[in-house]
């Protein structure tokens, strides 16, 4: 059983772009259940979205490579729902 204390741990090493792999044997356990896996992807969108909002900021604020990775952030997303 996996506790609390080690999800939040899970979700922060995935942020770091850890291979569930790799979180595992940080961690310590075998295998992953589907709360390590929530984890996971929990951790991995919450840094890609503080990556997206540092590339935003900085795109509004006229650096040109942010725009042009904004631009194509925009760009995956229109052909995603479109």
């Amino acid at each position: 059983m996996v506790n609390e204390e080690q999800l939040e741990e899970v979700e922060e090493l995935a942020g770091c772009f850890f291979t569930e792999e790799e979180i595992l044997e940080i961690i310590g356990l075998e295998t992953a259940n589907q709360a390590i896996r929530r984890a996971i992807r929990k951790g991995l969108l919450k840094q890609e979205a503080a990556l997206r909002k540092s590339i935003i900021d900085l795109a509004v604020a006229g650096s040109s490579p942010a725009q042009t990775l904004a631009f194509k952030m925009l760009e995956s997303v229109k052909r995603k729902e479109y």
